[in-house]
């Protein structure tokens, strides 16, 4: 049914608005081609409903379609928002869905709408389950094209997000797609969504993808260029409880366009007990000043259940700085002077600096020190390498064994001395 009287050039909020109410659940609305309604409020759809065709010109509040049912289909219909000038409100969007934990929305379809020229978000999906969101054209937003709050079981793709206005202190970040929570609880992470094929541009102040404690989201097949950065696997902030947790992102093309203080991809996780997981395969980053970060505090990821194979660069950068081994409580600290660290330089891995005793003194003759966990996932051999054997001293000891599973162990020889030193240690990784 074609919704008549509208797009005469008078505000068609109230006619709209009518015509979705009066239409049976399930049935089928269309705006007349070739002229422009206006709004100037949010249109509610309550039922499930399909809406096609079209042009709808926001006021200056940014707000068209507010959906609190189940079942709505938006398709080919153009949106267009206030404008760099319109008002920015968290709340005030182009498309604004919105369910609850206990009543989640359910197969709400955006498909090949044009969304431009937001001054907030060009769609805020909350508490959706089931959802597409396929083939749309989304275009100049202040804060974000897609943003995806607490969603599960749901695709994002084949869309293309494209130009962010200027942050000019409105703002303090931008997104072209998003995945975050509207809670800080577990229930409330998004979650089993896929995100793929999209093509994500110029949102140069911030990030192309990101994500805050997202759980089971693939993110693969995606092309972003020009974003400060990439893809953005974070916890978001320190008040947030959950970190990013296996994640999959696979195939991504990544140009960074050397944009200052940018990187490609990142991992990172909340605390040693709480810890970010993904994997990372077949990811071609160029022109990122930094390809790949992770987070600062290393027993923040989880090494065990991480993996990064066949990413262009790898994981490891050939000209890697040395990193610093964190050292749990274990009666051995840092060389002041010479810090343990470690490096890898193509698939070699380096050793470097030397440990003294928390205490201060002489190590203990003849005993057995071991540091567990020191060495990442990517870094660790595939056997224990003995750099020295029993009764051979090797830098005042006289056995030191890294093993494949990270952990440093070091052996005193008969001489008491206050230093043990790794240096000249390496090995060779698949």
């Amino acid at each position: 049914m074609e919704i008549p009287g509208v797009g005469q050039g008078n505000d068609d909020t109230a006619a709209i608005q009518a015509a979705i109410d009066g239409a049976p659940s399930g049935g089928k609305l269309r705006l007349p081609s070739g002229p422009t309604c206006n709004v100037s409020s949010y249109v509610n759809i309550a039922k499930p409903l399909t809406f096609m065709d079209g042009k709808i010109q926001a006021g200056p509040n940014n707000q068209i379609f507010n959906i609190t049912s189940s079942g709505v289909r938006l398709q080919g219909i153009e949106l267009a928002g206030a404008g760099e000038a319109g008002t920015y409100t968290i709340g005030n969007n182009l498309v604004n869905a919105v369910g609850s934990e206990q009543n989640p929305l359910s197969g709400l379809t955006l498909l090949r709408c044009w969304l431009h020229d937001s001054s907030g978000e060009a769609m805020r999906l909350t508490w959706l389950r089931n959802a597409e969101v396929a083939q749309n054209l989304i275009e100049r937003v202040r804060y974000a094209g897609i943003m995806a709050v607490s969603m599960k079981d749901s695709r994002i793709h084949d869309n293309v997000v494209r130009d962010a206005f200027a942050h000019a202190g409105v703002v303090t970040n931008s997104y072209g797609i998003a995945l975050t929570d509207l809670g800080n609880y577990e229930a409330a992470r998004s979650e089993r969504v896929s995100v793929d094929g999209n093509v994500i541009l110029n949102f140069t102040e911030w990030a192309g993808f990101d994500t805050h404690g997202g759980k089971a989201l693939t993110v693969s097949n995606n092309i972003v260029v020009n974003c400060r950065q990439g893809l953005a696997m974070v916890l978001g902030s320190s008040t947030r409880t959950m970190p990013p947790q296996d994640l999959v992102a696979s195939g991504n093309y990544i140009d960074g366009r050397n944009i200052t203080g940018g990187y490609g991809i990142s991992l990172f996780g909340k605390s040693t007990t709480v810890r970010g997981s993904g994997t990372f395969t077949g990811n071609r980053i160029v022109n990122s000043i930094e390809p790949w970060k992770t987070d600062p505090q290393l027993t923040n990821i989880d090494w065990e259940n991480s993996a990064w194979a066949g990413n262009t660069p790898e994981f490891y950068s050939k000209s890697e700085n040395w990193q610093n081994f964190p050292i749990p409580a274990s009666g051995i600290s840092p060389h002041p002077a010479s810090l343990p660290q470690y490096r890898k330089i193509g698939r070699q891995v380096f050793l470097r600096g030397a440990f003294v005793r928390t205490v201060g003194g002489n190590f203990t003759t003849n005993t057995t020190y071991t540091i567990p966990g020191l060495l990442p996932a990517g870094y660790r051999p595939i056997q224990d390498v003995r750099p020295a054997a029993g009764g051979t001293t090797w830098q005042n000891s006289s056995l030191a064994l890294i093993q494949p599973g990270g952990q440093l162990r070091i052996r005193t020889g008969n001489t008491a001395h206050s230093e043990l030193w790794i240096d000249g240690v390496s090995w060779f990784v698949d």
